[in-house]
């Protein structure tokens, strides 16, 4: 039987639907009032509905490509989903770093990324490139040179090696807007200047080394900052189109421009929002080159590496960071990256090791070759989900992007502070999410490791930010955490004092153990005592720091008149919100209440105060 008619034979059998058929079913089988209240928005403002059918794309033109066609959404890989796997060296030592390269080659790393504090020499390019043959891997290059400088370095090692420029790969990283936002004066900085050397420097890249790219847009360090997915990618096309009107001022084609722009993205836990917005990237990239040069086709691709987002790491249980760097590594694979970096699990207080670093690459080694995420060109393709959130993405993307425009462009919004604003406003919200847990941090401000110990940082100053652009969401958590232990290792006592309801006090307990673990205290559960005696008893021996009494909001009235007085030097805590009984409870002795609506942060940097332990809080 012919495919189509076995097609049509098997379909039969179902009744067509739509997606108002859909609405209906849920609501009915939800018990809900209306489809609306199931819709939920997300960090990125994005209003996500809980279903979507085909009728949500139906609108979407540019959905009937393949793999490789324009505007490029569906990537452009064409037989495969094949991507590089990306490592990052710090090069101090060159000879060193050279080794360690090499054995990272060996174990399977595709794309090398070099990265120095200050320039580098023509020996050191020597030094660091010895026995390393750049036809077969990407070389990238982030030091403290002048492009025009690098650039000599590399082409006189190249030819003196006798090596085919034509077939190297690579990039130089060139990012004066990045740089720009770091600037406390953005009006010192003379980016014309800037770009007029970038310019010649293009077209002798052009005709001597086509493989490398010279400007790179490093949209991670938007994202390292606490920017949304569409504000990563609206002021990342900002920064190219300004490379784009500024470099074709000097006479350089659009085409050429477009060939020599790598694009870095960070990439964080939202799992399909990731996805999709990888595939946003390169459909608003393709829009963008498009308004500059619409006569030649197949030059708006854009290179894209993704690399982890330094917002969601943590230092306190660092192997959940193993969990994040995974997910992250497959949101990338499957959005169609052309790279993917990852870094070592506990690289935030310790130099990275063998074991670190191999499970860094050994991760994207099991995407590839245990489950073969790179077999298929845009294995992504045909979910109704990842395509509606792509072009929800690249629309508030290019929304925010035409208002960059609006007021200048790229430079002139810098200058004026807007995207500063923008950006920190950004920041400012997400560490309050942070602080209430509304968004979560495994292992820093929820599910927290009552046992761990603050770990030792061997250099700490190498990890502190040294400026706005480059935060964590976790900072304010892990100085806590470290000042609330001694130098000798001892927390400050939590005692879990339960009673009454076992249903409520059971769960009210795991709560408040919770809560108070990501303060960095010891929890003493009293659960298994006979009386409320027997509490009183222990806590008397105990002598902690905290008292959180765990039970029903009716028993609270009830039993802590008479157990609060006998509690002597500790903070009293009830777990809940008994908000009929908290005047009373408070007259009882009663002085902090914890429940889901708490700001943990603010809660615990309070309780602790009280017991003598200072935190500044950035």
């Amino acid at each position: 039987m012919p495919n189509d008619q076995l097609h049509n034979n098997f379909f039969s059998e179902f009744a067509a639907t739509d997606k108002k058929a859909w609405e209906k079913k849920i609501v009915s089988d939800l018990k809900v009032k209306a489809f609306e209240e199931l819709n939920w928005k997300s960090p990125e403002g994005i209003e996500v509905s809980p279903v979507y059918t085909r009728d949500d794309l139906a609108a979407l033109s540019y959905l009937d490509t393949t793999p490789g066609e324009t505007p490029y959404n569906r990537g452009v890989k064409t037989k495969s989903n094949n991507w590089l796997i990306h490592q990052r060296f710090m090069a101090e030592n060159m000879d060193e770093t050279n080794q360690n390269i090499r054995t990272a080659i060996r174990s399977g790393v595709s794309e090398v990324e070099i990265e120095t504090t200050s320039a580098i020499t023509d020996k050191d390019v020597e030094n660091l490139l010895l026995k390393i043959n750049p036809e077969k891997v990407r070389l990238c290059f982030n030091t403290g040179n002048q492009p025009q400088e690098l650039y000599s370095f590399l082409m006189n090692y190249f030819q003196k090696s006798n090596y085919d420029t034509h077939k190297i790969k690579g990039a130089i990283e060139f990012d004066p807007f990045i740089e720009y936002l770091y600037e406390t004066d953005p009006n010192k900085k003379d980016i014309k200047k800037e770009l007029q050397k970038a310019s010649s420097l293009i077209q002798e890249m052009n005709n001597n080394l086509p493989g490398f790219c010279l400007l790179s847009i490093h949209g991670n360090i938007l994202n390292n900052a606490g920017a949304t997915i569409p504000q990563e990618l609206g002021i990342c096309l900002s920064m190219g189109s300004e490379f784009l009107f500024s470099l074709t001022e000097t006479g350089q084609t659009a085409d050429v421009i477009s060939r020599h722009i790598q694009m870095i993205l960070g990439i964080g836990s939202n799992y399909f929002m990731e996805i999709a917005k990888i595939r946003a990237a390169r459909l608003l990239w393709s829009t963008l080159i498009n308004t500059y040069n619409k006569d030649i086709p197949g030059n708006e691709k854009t290179f894209i590496r993704s690399v982890p987002s330094w917002w969601n790491k943590t230092k306190l249980d660092p192997w959940v960071n193993m969990l994040r760097y995974t997910t992250e590594a497959l949101s990338a694979a499957l959005g169609g990256a052309d790279s993917v970096g990852q870094f070592p699990f506990n690289q935030l207080t310790k130099k990275p090791g063998n074991f670190s670093e191999r499970i860094a690459r050994n991760t994207q080694i099991i995407l590839k070759k245990e489950a073969y995420f790179d077999k298929v060109a845009d294995p992504a393709a045909g979910s109704y989900y990842i395509e509606s959130l792509t072009d929800s993405i690249a629309e508030e993307a290019w929304t925010l992007f035409k208002e960059i425009e609006n007021r200048g462009g790229f430079i002139h919004a810098c200058k004026t502070g807007y995207i500063q604003e923008e950006l920190k406003k950004r920041q400012s919200i997400r560490k309050k999410n942070i602080a209430a847990r509304k968004e979560i941090l495994v292992g820093t401000n929820h599910y927290s490791d009552i046992n761990e110990q603050y770990p030792e940082e061997e250099f700490p100053s190498a990890n502190e930010e040294i400026s706005w652009l480059n935060q964590r969401g976790a900072t304010e958590f892990e100085d806590l955490r470290k000042v609330a232990e001694s130098p000798g290792g001892n927390k400050p006592v939590a005692v879990l004092f339960p009673f009454g309801d076992p249903a409520v006090r059971t769960a009210r307990k795991i709560f408040a153990s919770n809560f108070f673990g990501c303060g960095g205290f010891s929890i003493k559960d009293l659960t298994g005592i006979s009386s409320t005696e027997e509490g009183i008893k222990q806590c008397k021996q105990i002598k902690p720091d905290v008292v959180i009494f765990c039970s029903s909001d009716k028993e609270y009235i009830e039993h802590i008149p008479s157990l609060a007085g006998q509690i002597k030097n500790a903070t009293l805590v009830v777990a809940g919100n008994p908000e009929k009984d908290i005047i009373a409870l408070k007259k009882s002795g009663i002085k902090y209440f914890v429940h889901l609506r708490s700001n943990v942060l603010e809660t615990l940097v309070m309780i602790h105060k009280e017991r003598g332990i200072s935190f500044n809080s950035k």
